[in-house]
């Protein structure tokens, strides 16, 4: 059995190589046998050292060269792929870990995947570095040639992948750049950073032991070898920060990356996806009955159809052979995959139509079927199943399945732990693309290949009644019998879902299709939110995202299988849900990722039923965002349904099935602190080790005098750890089992912020580190039974059992950490094989075809074509979305920034940008109507912020930031600006609001372009025109205005600068009639901007300058008092000496308080804030204090403000969701004012000893519209408090710097709203108030005081007195 095994292993193994034809030297067989022994014991440590023995023989091979050793590596290869589905979970991440080093030909990825990027032939990316500062305002500045970047990837003559060299520059911010040549093939790029005296030098692989992970936690080592070993890079560094190591502090996972690079033009790809069946389909009318089937030789006519509408490439939908003796067999039900259906055409057809696809210049695509028809498949398919036990406990063949929702019954589960069915899937690809000219696929059901279900332990290990065991050591390895939907294998790895290793199928099939196709496209589709790994593994996702969300919006949920159904609104999404979900892949996936999207798919109804009047919107969507759009046949020819689709039930259903992205998407960007998270997957496992220590681990506990090594064998990375502390894996597989099953989970971790944009969960299980053996082979004890096939691990109870002959009792078999997957098999929904016909183009009868054409017919009624929603009109909107996206480069090739709008209408309105280093274009959506109620009839006026836009611009458009620019709108063709507030430059138009009205169901499409007519000096007087007719107090950034744009600019460039600029303002706004009590007025508040641009840029994320750092109050302070003596004239003179008197005062200052001395004391809060106003009050200062009049306080009692406070007024206030009516009740005490403010749904109930948290959050949501909306409250300042210059907001110990931050104001108003704050914010706040009294300080914060009371409030007291 032994020798039948190993036997059946060498030659799966030659199979996937030629150059091994598969033949095995003895050595080979010898470690194939050991190998297959080790990796079918239950023992978990005898199958660690196994995977260890792989990895060490791997590395040799690497060091060797594939080419001089085809046999082991072969044979390596189908080991790792059979352990892919191993009982261990131990042994399943290893697979994947060493299947990446196998393919990549290195061993950078041993120990941390590398972080992708996608580019594409043709593209010549930059690698930048950022390197950690001591001084930041000296960068370090590396010696030219101290460093050089090695990348690994295919050549352009076709050769092997090799090394080569490239030069590292230094940054003026103090970072490494390297401007890589064009990429001449597609396929994977490995780069890292290492040092130029090793010339060409690759370094061995065998030179040191496996990298340490723990060295990149600490930053011990700072790069990467090209066989995994750490680097020291002895950098040399210039200037001030000379003698100190760049690099000793960084996570190496910065130093080393990887580029997919897909074919060329991929960017700018459009799909056609025809399903074969349907193109010249015909039914008869009377009876239903199918008279015309379509075929090969029907798609010829529509090709050049297809070529004018813009595509690219036309997915054949459908294309490969079905059981013959089933017409209506469904176009995925695939008999053989390497033939052409005979049923359309067969083989001759195809091939005519590939030659004519490929002469218009269009890439024809197939499908790729990871599973096979259950009845009539080829022969060849019989040895690769896989068998499942019913309910019955009867084995049968597995339906091919997706492993989480949805199985297909006339399908069958083809075995992917086998190399054979990788490589026959491979071999069938490309026999299509040698003989009939393929040149891509679309792989079905992508997110979940390869798939492998979990072992059935429990049968696998059975015994006979005469004790042996019932299957072979091959049934074992391969796991023949496994449990049905139970997914494993890559996708339940946590070296996949969490930790960013590529998928090993996905990878092999790319490189291999690659390597004699360059130009070949592999789109796979796209579930389960797999995009990230797919994007890694050289896939274009072909994803359903923005159909679901859209059809969502519009009340339907669009499900995995195409089904349609009536969605609760509960779960119905909104624009801000695509908004959210475009600011999450920022981190998630790739950078530069590159998708599909489609409007509805094969399976599904045509977007008229899915999306109503918001067709057109789907349209828009699909040409305007970053995806490569895919256009099913028919969609646009003004259709909502068909023959073979999935039902559409038009009842309302709440179902597991719908897919509510709003559930899964984050609230807010994902924080990105990279000094506090783990370096390395088994760094973020330390704090595990204390819980799994507590467990019995038996026989799996190793010493450091229980190991041995073999000389020159490469330790192991999977093995135990010879220290005191217990590897987390030992506690989930052998010796004695824990009492329940022991699940890890990862979901709550984040990995390395801003590197790639793709984010990775690194406190994961998959613990590397902790099984390195430090060079030493491990030894698990007496390996001689180790090939005897394992013996299921039962209880006492089983033994005795079978003991007296109770041969009937099962065994309980232990998988070691078998992880499952959020999903239970129990929630997979079976398509039953005549749902599955539904979806193929049959015969019906002749009642479904007249109910169709009612049901169509009720559908374009109700969208409404009267109101200009026709929808057998809708294919012209589609063309001239497609004439747009070929137009406009940015909506082709450009990168996407979301753009915010006002809180009020996200929930409405969705925005974003596209830009080029030449071209940037706006997009705005209203995605709503006056079916969605009475307020949306009218349209909406939208102020778009474009900040996060200019943040993302390359260097292209932010060095002509002072050039004038313009909007212009595209939609309509106008050449007239759509900006009339003047003349603007590119950075004004950019900071300033840009504002539009979009009408119901509409979008709006701008292109910001150079100003044809006006002059710089045009400019400047017309910035100064709109600084004296604005209110500059609405001024948020100095970038807004040029003037201010200038002082701010000049105060942090130097005196001269900053003088000059202070004179041109001067002088501008004095020929503007201006007196000069308003002149100082303006430029006292021109220099608070100045001044605030550092404290918001450090405490709000505004977009940092970059061409200048913001200059801080001191400074400022200190060039007018150089200037109040040294003025160049007089005026100059009076100028800085009253600025800088006025720096020196404090101006009103305003309390926002939830509770207030005898009003609503609930603690220590109310008597500080009374307190605090009486000795502000008391100095002399104007104090101001807020605070809600509660309906009932603390005593339950209503009118409790006394005789001496009298409402006033009511004001409106609004807080971004909607508008709030506010009663104002106002009395004077003690030299302060305090004004109660009433009516609010936030002021209902005053509880003392436990505050309402639904209470509380509406009040904070109140006190929040100071920074989310500081308009409204500069508004309600100005209509009962004061006319205000500026405030500022700090809440809950972090600062927050209003629009109108008290910085050089006259006088300087602050708004201090208290909360509870840490300790250590309390403390560092008390001294903040005496300082702000000097005559040196310009721009201090205002302080949050804290509820705790206490020395630091007694301080403070002090601190006012004084």
């Amino acid at each position: 059995m032994m020798s039948a095994l190993v036997s059946r292993l060498s030659a799966a193994a030659g199979a996937s190589a030629p150059a091994a034809q598969g033949k095995a030297t003895p050595a080979t067989r010898k470690r194939a046998e050991k190998w297959a022994k080790g990796l079918t014991t239950r023992d978990v440590a005898v199958a660690t050292e196994t995977m260890g023995d792989v990895q060490a023989a791997l590395l040799d091979a690497q060091v060797t060269s594939y080419a001089r050793c085809p046999d082991i590596v072969t044979v390596i290869e189908a080991t790792l792929i059979a352990a892919l589905g191993n009982m261990h979970a131990v042994v399943r991440e290893a697979a994947v870990v060493l299947l990446n080093v196998l393919y990549d030909g290195h061993a950078l990825q041993l120990e941390n995947a590398l972080t992708p990027a996608v580019s594409s032939v043709g593209e010549a990316p930059v690698v930048r570095v950022s390197l950690p500062q001591t001084d930041p305002t000296q960068p370090m500045v590396l010696a030219q040639g101290s460093l050089t970047l090695r990348l690994f990837g295919p050549s352009d003559a076709g050769r092997p992948p090799r090394w080569t060299t490239h030069a590292v520059t230094s940054t003026a911010g103090g970072g490494l750049r390297v401007k890589l040549p064009p990429f001449p093939r597609p396929g994977y790029y490995d780069w890292l950073v290492a040092r130029a005296e090793d010339g060409d030098f690759v370094p061995d692989a065998k030179r040191s032991a496996p990298p340490d992970p723990s060295a990149a936690s600490t930053g011990a080592a700072v790069g990467t070898g090209a066989n995994g070993e750490g680097i020291d890079v002895d950098a040399n560094v210039d200037g001030p920060n000379a003698g100190v190591d760049p690099l000793s502090s960084m996570d190496r996972r910065r130093l080393c990356g990887r580029f997919v690079v897909q074919p060329a033009g991929s960017r700018e790809s459009l799909v056609a996806e025809v399903p074969v069946d349907q193109v010249g389909a015909s039914w008869d009318a009377g009876t239903g009955q199918l008279e015309t089937r379509g075929s090969f030789a029907a798609v010829l006519p529509v090709l050049s159809g297809l070529k004018m509408s813009g595509a690219t490439a036309v997915y054949l939908m459908g294309a490969l052979e079905r059981p013959i003796d089933e017409p209506d067999a469904p176009p995925m039900a695939a008999a053989d995959r390497g033939v052409l259906a005979s049923v359309l055409g067969g083989g001759d057809d195809f091939a005519q139509l590939t030659a004519e696809i490929r002469r218009l210049g269009m890439v024809p695509v197939v499908d790729a079927i990871e599973r096979v028809s259950r009845r009539r498949a080829h022969r060849k398919y019989t040895s690769l199943g896989v068998m499942t036990r019913d309910e019955r406990g009867v084995l049968v063949s597995h339906p091919g399945t997706d492993g989480r929702v949805i199985t297909w019954e006339e399908s069958a589960l083809l075995n992917y732990r086998k190399v054979e069915t990788w490589s026959l899937l491979i071999a069938e690809v490309k026999r299509l693309a040698r003989d009939y000219g393929l040149r891509g696929i679309r792989l079905d059901n992508a997110q979940s290949c390869p798939p492998i279900m979990t072992v059935d332990a429990e049968e696998l290990f059975r015994l006979d009644p005469d004790g042996v065991p019932h299957y072979s050591l091959s049934d074992i390895l391969y796991g023949t019998v496994v449990l049905r939907n139970e997914e494993s294998g890559y996708w339940a790895s946590e070296a996949g879902a969490d930790c960013g290793y590529a998928n090993p199928f996905l990878v092999k099939l790319t490189r291999e299709l690659w390597n004699e196709y360059p130009t070949f496209m592999v789109l796979g589709e796209s579930h389960f939110h797999r995009e990230p790994q797919l994007v890694a593994s050289g896939v274009v996702p072909h994803s359903m995202r923005i159909s679901q969300i859209l059809a969502s919006i519009s009340g339907m949920s669009l499900r995995r299988d195409g089904s349609v159904a009536v969605l609760p609104p509960h779960k119905r999404s909104t624009a801000n849900t695509l908004a959210r979900l475009y600011r999450a892949d920022q981190a998630d996936l790739p950078r530069d990722a590159i998708l599909a999207s489609c409007t509805c798919t094969h399976a599904s109804p045509y977007p008229g039923a899915l999306y109503r009047r918001r067709s057109w919107i789907a349209v828009d969507l699909l040409f305007f965002l970053p995806h490569v759009p895919v256009l099913l046949w028919g969609e646009d020819s003004g259709r909502a349904l068909r023959v073979d689709m999935a039902p559409v039930v038009e009842v309302e259903e709440d179902s597991v099935y719908d897919v509510n992205y709003d559930a899964v998407l984050p609230k807010s960007p994902r924080l990105r602190h990279v000094g506090s998270q783990p370096a390395s997957p088994s760094a973020g496992l330390a704090h595990a080790n204390q819980e799994f220590s507590e467990l019995t681990l038996g026989n799996s506990v190793m010493s450091a005098s229980s190991s041995g090594g073999a000389s020159g064998m490469r330790a192991p990375p999977y093995s135990s750890s010879l220290s005191a502390s217990v590897s987390p894996m030992d506690g989930l597989s052998g010796g004695v089992a824990p009492t329940q099953p022991v699940e890890f989970s990862a979901s709550g971790g984040r990995g390395l912020g801003g590197v790639g944009g793709m984010r990775k969960r690194a406190n994961s299980s998959l613990n590397l580190r902790s099984m390195s053996m430090g060079g030493r082979k491990p030894s698990f004890g007496n390996l001689a039974t180790a090939g005897n096939a394992p013996a299921p691990v039962v209880n006492q109870d089983v033994s005795a059992a079978r003991s007296k002959g109770g041969s009937a009792v099962k065994a309980k078999v232990l998988t070691s950490g078998m992880r499952r997957t959020a999903s239970s098999s129990s929630l997979v929904r079976s398509q039953t094989t005549d749902e599955g016909k539904r979806l193929a183009v049959r015969g019906v009868g002749a009642g479904d075809l007249e109910a169709i054409a009612d049901q169509e017919a009720r559908l374009r009624a109700e969208i409404g074509p009267q109101l200009g929603f026709d929808l057998s009109q809708i294919r012209g909107h589609y063309t001239h979305r497609s004439l747009m996206r070929q137009q406009l480069p940015a909506l082709r090739l450009g990168k996407m920034v979301v753009v915010p709008v006002d809180p009020s209408v996200k929930e409405q309105v969705f925005a974003f940008a596209r830009f080029t280093a030449e071209q940037i274009v706006v997009v705005a959506l209203n995605l709503k109507d006056g079916r969605d109620g009475d307020a949306f009839g009218a349209g909406v006026n939208v102020d778009l912020d474009l900040r996060p836009v200019w943040a993302a611009l390359p260097e292209e458009f932010t060095s002509r930031r002072a050039e004038l620019f313009n909007a212009f709108d595209v939609v309509a063709g106008a050449e007239e600006p759509f900006v009339t507030e003047g003349l603007l430059t590119l950075e004004e138009l950019m900071f300033r609001r840009l504002s539009l009205h979009l009408t119901p169901m509409s979008s709006s499409v701008l292109e910001l372009r150079a100003e044809p007519s006006g002059t710089a000096e045009d400019h400047y007087a017309q910035s100064v025109t709109r600084l004296t007719l604005e209110d500059a107090g609405d001024i948020k950034d100095p970038r807004e205005n040029t003037v201010l744009a200038e002082l701010a600019r000049g105060a942090a460039t130097s005196l001269t600068a900053f003088a000059t600029a202070l004179e041109k303002a001067r002088c501008g706004l004095a020929a503007e009639g201006l007196d000069t009590s308003e002149i100082w007025r303006v430029l006292q508040l021109g220099l608070q901007r100045a001044s605030s641009l550092l404290f918001s840029v450090l405490y709000e994320g505004t977009v940092a300058p970059k061409d200048f750092v913001p200059s801080v109050g001191e400074r400022l302070v200190s060039y007018l008092a150089m200037l109040s003596l040294s003025g160049a004239n007089a005026d100059t003179k009076a100028l800085a000496r009253s600025l800088l008197a006025n720096a020196t005062a404090i101006g009103p200052i305003v309390l926002l308080t939830p509770e207030l001395g005898r009003f609503s004391t609930a603690g220590g809060l109310g008597v500080m804030v009374d307190d605090l106003a009486k000795e502000l009050a008391a100095l002399g200062l104007e104090v101001h204090v807020i605070t809600p009049y509660y309906t009932l306080n603390r005593k339950n009692k209503t009118g409790y403000l006394g005789d001496g406070i009298r409402w006033t007024r009511n004001i409106k206030v609004d807080l971004g969701t909607h508008v709030v009516e506010v009663g104002i009740s106002r009395a004077r005490r003690l030299a302060s004012t305090c004004s109660f403010w009433s009516g609010a749904t936030c002021c209902q109930r005053f509880t003392p000893t436990r505050v309402e948290p639904r209470s509380t959050s509406r009040q904070w949501c109140f006190f929040r519209s100071a920074r989310s909306k500081p308009a409204a409250l500069r508004a309600w300042y100005h209509q009962w408090l004061f006319p205000t210059i500026g405030y500022r907001v700090w809440r809950q110990g972090t600062p927050r710097t209003g629009s109108l931050a008290p910085t050089l104001t006259t006088p300087a108003s602050s708004i201090w709203c208290t909360t509870s704050v840490t300790r250590r914010m309390r403390d560092a706040c008390t001294p903040i108030l005496t300082r702000a009294t000097l005559a040196s300080s310009i721009a201090y914060p205002g302080t949050c005081w804290s509820t705790h009371g206490g020395p630091a409030w007694s301080s403070t007291r002090r601190a006012v007195r004084s």
